[in-house]
């Protein structure tokens, strides 16, 4: 089972996360604003690109070398990062408590063999320069958000949404235009 589980990735990958999950699963609970500075100090490392200090406590994260996140977002509590397909979040947005960047899904075709044997597929998540997202909004693998987006609180977005929109629901829909 654990040998199956590791096939996909080769040592010096593992080492990697074995790494960064140590460390990180312990200083993404420290305290905010406190800590702040410190958990971005330690992601720079590890990340694509990071030019934000504003991370706060909570944060889960996978795949951070192929997240690029740019100057002055705000990551709140409570974020889940999948960054196996890619995600790239443009500057001055502002990011919801609770929010889910999936940009990664399970390949089910073989209905004989198991699921998790099938492999993934990855799209990278675009989310554009400042937008809004409320809390708890889940992005799905290969969205493309334009810029000056608003994005409704417990939207699930499937789908490319177009600049200066506001979208909300499940699946989320434009509401009108800015």
């Amino acid at each position: 089972m654990i040998k199956v589980a590791f096939r996909n990735y080769n040592f010096f990958y593992l080492i990697y996360h074995l790494m960064f999950s140590t460390f990180f699963g312990v200083i993404k609970y420290l305290p905010s604003p406190l800590f702040d500075f410190f958990r971005y100090f330690f992601l720079k490392i590890f990340f694509g690109r990071l030019k934000t200090t504003h991370v706060r406590d909570g944060i889960t994260i996978y795949h951070p070398k192929k997240i690029f996140i740019n100057k002055n977002v705000s990551l709140n509590e409570g974020i889940f990062m999948n960054g196996y397909g890619g995600i790239v979040i443009g500057e001055n947005t502002r990011i919801g408590h609770g929010c889910s960047f999936l940009s990664e899904d399970h390949i089910y075709k073989d209905k004989k063999k198991p699921i998790y044997m099938q492999g993934k597929i990855g799209k990278k998540i675009i989310i554009g320069k400042n937008c809004l997202i409320g809390s708890k909004v889940t992005f799905l693998k290969g969205v493309n958000i334009g810029d000056n987006c608003i994005i409704g609180s417990g939207a699930v977005v499937t789908k490319n949404f177009l600049k200066n929109t506001i979208i909300a629901g499940v699946p989320a829909k434009i509401l009108k235009t800015r």
